[in-house]
């Protein structure tokens, strides 16, 4: 298994703890289903890719500081109903439901910004 997370080049993976705990959880996909069947699911499948990505976004979310944990919610919201994850989920507002649901599960608390 290829335990390396790349990042690229010009960011410094030091910056973006909370980034490497959500690598860190695909890794852990990966070596559970096989590396290789893991990424063609991910790849082909857009609900195995949308399921994959929600535990790694509630890590993500827990090692993030609690003001700022839904500004990334929302952004990964976003993402995941848009180009960046070739729209895995059919709506942003679905996505946002899925993700804080994962998140209540796993305890990761998660507040609307007042702003």
């Amino acid at each position: 298994m290829d335990p390396n997370i790349y990042f690229p080049p010009k960011l410094d993976p030091l910056n973006y703890p909370a980034v490497i705990e959500h690598e860190k959880i695909h890794l852990s996909q990966q070596r559970e289903m096989g590396k290789y069947v893991w990424y063609l699911r991910y790849i082909f499948s857009k609900n195995f890719r949308l399921s994959q990505e929600m535990e790694p976004i509630a890590i993500e979310l827990a090692n993030t500081p609690l003001e700022r944990r839904m500004m990334v919610a929302v952004r990964y919201a976003n993402d995941l109903s848009g180009s960046p994850y070739h729209r895995a989920a059919k709506s942003p507002d679905l996505a946002l439901a899925g993700i804080l649901s994962k998140a209540s599960e796993m305890g990761v608390e998660v507040v609307a910004n007042d702003k």
